[in-house]
């Protein structure tokens, strides 16, 4: 089994310019399959519409009205939110970058357009997303061929379609993507500004901090040294003596204090824009956690959800609805769990971390609400960005003809299920 590996990477000149050739393939690479990939979903959308009106055969549609179909759920509270401001606490669950976004292109638009400008976010995040996917792959293989079978297994992810949809899984998989591809690519500044950003869109944001500084203390060669300093700790005093006694500022240690003061500090920073802004409007600082009730999700640790999880399936009949609903959200949790603790020695540990508190975001707060026995309520969403595990199950597509039939076609096939049902209003947020 191919593994990431960890590597501390000073490239020469020659290096640098291959790259520079290599990363402009794969940009072009990821802007096609990104084209073809909305053009499917436009065709499927206008299809799946048309063939869901055959109660009313004669009513004609305009593109638009077809594309309003993906308006569904969620994404009415991001233009309320865009059109009035965070009216309600309520609301404060939603996390400020997309619905800003939305307002700012309403100005510009008119406040008609806001649905559009809506989609053209979750487009270009989308795109951003691919592109970053791509580079990732190529760089972490070292091979600019490991990008195609990498964005294909993301795209065949079966609730992928929420990236072109009114909501922030295509921002927030497009910052934190290129967060992630900028710390391992040593790009500090680069990578602070998109984690901030990340944070701005999405409470997951917080998985970026510790890969980030994690990831930053490695290639600086932080850790090591702590690592031998501890391991000759009788030592200690006198090794921090004598490292004070020659400590002087100079020109590189303010440039690297900033890039450290940067890539800790912009996760945290993000959140705490946000905080200040609900406790100055709510005079509650957390209210986006404490509000959370109000959307029947109830804080517990992530064992306890798991077992609550097994006792709810195990009520449910077999062969209905609500088991097949419930899966949507359990047998991608599954994958992702058992993926993580398989390669969890084997990830550069900055991947390990951010799978870790990705998936303990996924189970801190089930949803309990008497009326659908759904604990894992969005959760089938949420790991869409469990990017390492993208990353791990395109190599196998690569070694395996039947892995790769299985999560390729296998996934735009229920893919084209689920979001059928979407567009329908199903309950499938």
């Amino acid at each position: 089994m191919a593994v990431i590996t960890e590597r501390l990477a000073q490239p020469t000149t020659q290096v640098r310019a291959w790259w520079a050739n290599a990363s402009t393939t794969v940009v072009g690479q990821a802007t096609i399959f990104w084209v073809v990939a909305r053009g499917i979903l436009l065709l499927f959308t206008v299809i799946a519409v048309l063939f869901s009106q055959d109660a009313t055969p004669k009513a004609s549609f305009t593109l638009y009205d077809l594309l309003h179909h993906w308006d569904q759920w969620d994404a009415d509270w991001y233009f309320s939110i865009a059109r009035s401001g965070y009216y309600t606490v309520e609301a404060t669950v939603y996390f400020p970058l997309y619905p800003t976004l939305i307002h700012l292109g309403s100005l510009i638009f008119g406040a008609n357009a806001a649905f559009l400008v809506a989609l053209v976010i979750s487009q270009l995040g989308s795109l951003a997303a691919y592109i970053g996917i791509a580079l990732l792959a190529a760089h972490e293989r070292g091979d600019t061929a490991a990008a195609l079978p990498a964005l294909r297994v993301f795209a065949a992810y079966p609730l992928a379609f929420f990236l072109a949809a009114p909501y922030t899984e295509g921002l927030f998989l497009g910052l934190a993507v290129w967060a992630l591809y900028a710390t391992r690519r040593g790009w500090w500044y680069g990578a602070a500004a998109c984690g901030a950003l990340a944070m701005l869109t999405r409470s997951m944001g917080v998985a970026l901090w510790l890969p980030m500084l994690w990831e930053f203390g490695r290639q600086e060669g932080w850790w090591a040294w702590l690592g031998q300093r501890w391991r000759a700790r009788t030592h200690l005093r006198t090794d921090l003596w004598e490292a004070l006694s020659a400590f002087y500022l100079t020109r590189a240690f303010w440039a690297k204090t900033g890039q450290f003061l940067a890539m800790a500090l912009a996760v945290p920073s993000g959140l705490g824009l946000y905080s200040l802004y609900c406790y100055v409007l709510y005079h509650d600082g957390l209210s986006y956690l404490h509000q959370e009730s109000a959307w029947f999700h109830v804080t517990m640790p992530p064992w306890q959800a798991l077992t609550m999880v097994g006792t709810n399936f195990g009520s449910i009949p077999g062969g209905s609805f609500d088991q097949a609903r419930f899966m949507v959200d359990l047998l991608p949790l599954v994958f992702c769990i058992g993926v993580t603790v398989a390669l969890a020695r084997r990830w550069p540990l900055a991947y390990t971390l951010y799978m870790v508190v990705i998936l303990w975001l996924c189970l801190a707060a089930p949803t309990i609400n008497g009326t659908f026995p759904f604990p894992l309520m969005s959760v089938g969403r949420y790991v869409l960005a469990a990017i390492p595990v993208y990353l791990t199950v395109s190599t196998w597509t690569t070694r395996h003809a039947w892995v790769e039939q299985l999560v390729i076609n296998g996934g735009f096939m229920l893919q084209a299920l689920l979001l059928a049902f979407y567009l329908r209003g199903g309950w499938i947020v």
